[in-house]
């Protein structure tokens, strides 16, 4: 079926993506979150040319027609927008076949376990390691996920060695029963990221998420190289052929691809295979609860080689409240794990989601 409508909604965080088709079928996807009026004025003034008349199902060629028809403009915000038109045509492939996305993907899975991923590096140690345990027992999580470092690139940290503070007292908390893993968000340099990973070493750490700015590809292979615990990254990282040469160099270990952030799940089912050919892990980046989450689930849920975890936030209330209400059914951790979708995402219901444009 062609796609005759382009429509999309938004809050100044969160932008939907209806695409019809000329049976009057819809699916909903999303771009990437923040500063959305950029990005659905690309949606319209760039892509929406591009995409409208073209066969729905014919996502990959959509997908790249999208990349390489704004090479001179091509970017991170290109790929947010293209993340809004790629998510849409996968639901609508789905509705048409009566499938959940992970199920279109060949996976059988009902549901799949999960991290909880703070967020928050102003939490004191003590409450952090707190609130650790209490999920544990709660919601079943045996494995977490710390923010470390302050900037990038600084070597800087919130105070004064809160980082060796907080890592260490959270993995005495949880013990030997849970998990523990760590994200500078490229906090560091080499020299910084080897000595604190040497105390990650003997702390039993699983793996250093983004040890050195993510554009510093050999940075971080250099320190790949040199610690034993696993090098994790890949959530800003939007060129295919930049994760060629990541996986290549073993720039890392586990690649995280953000779906929302290198323009769709096409392009990150991309990363996933390329990792797979080389032996590495992949977990999808999932840091919000906006739809990247049940995007990240099916595609987790389809992946040959998915590290053991996928990550969910355990930080609404200080990273995203403005997804509260957003979609349903909720996203629910029940003894460590999610549900795999079977069904179709309901209707947005996040006060004030106004209509941009139609195309």
């Amino acid at each position: 079926m062609r796609i005759d409508k382009i429509e999309t909604y938004s809050t100044p965080h969160l932008c939907v993506v209806r695409i019809t088709t000329e049976d009057g079928l819809s699916g909903i996807g999303q771009t990437a979150p923040d500063f959305t009026d950029i990005t659905c004025r690309i949606v319209h003034r760039q892509l929406a040319p591009l995409v409208l008349g073209m066969d729905a199902g014919q996502i990959e060629e959509i997908s790249d027609r999208c990349i390489e028809s704004t090479y001179k403009f091509y970017g991170s915000y290109i790929c947010r927008a293209a993340a809004g038109i790629d998510t849409a045509l996968w639901d609508l492939k789905a509705k048409r076949a009566g499938k959940g996305v992970a199920q279109l993907l060949g996976s059988t899975a009902s549901s799949v376990d999960v991290y909880g991923s703070s967020m928050d590096k102003t939490i004191t140690p003590k409450l952090e390691a707190d609130r650790m345990k209490a999920l544990m027992q709660d919601k079943g999580f045996r494995a977490f996920k710390l923010h470390i470092g302050k900037g990038i690139g600084k070597n800087l940290d919130m105070y004064p060695g809160r980082t060796e503070e907080v890592v260490s007292l959270v993995r005495q908390a949880l013990g030997s029963d849970s998990e523990l893993y760590v994200d500078s968000k490229g906090a560091y340099d080499v020299n910084r990221a080897i000595e604190l990973g040497r105390l990650f070493e003997q702390l039993d750490i699983g793996f250093f998420e983004e040890p050195c700015p993510f554009w510093q590809m050999e940075k971080s292979a250099e320190v790949a190289r040199t610690l034993s615990i696993p090098v994790a990254g890949g959530e800003q990282d939007f060129c295919l052929a930049q994760w060629g040469r990541i996986i290549e160099q073993r720039a890392l270990s586990i690649a995280q691809p953000d779906i929302l952030s290198i323009g769709g799940l096409t392009r990150a089912l991309r990363v996933a295979r390329m990792a797979e050919k080389a032996g590495l892990y992949c977990t999808p980046h999932n840091s919000t609860h906006s739809l990247l989450q049940v995007f990240s689930i099916h595609m987790y849920a389809a992946l040959a080689n998915a590290y053991p975890f996928l990550e969910i936030s355990i930080d609404q209330e200080y990273l995203d409240p403005w997804t509260k209400n957003f979609f349903y059914p909720a996203v629910e951790v029940k003894d460590g794990k999610v549900k795999v979708p079977r069904e179709p995402v309901g209707s947005a219901s996040q006060p004030g989601l106004a209509r941009q444009g139609t195309l």
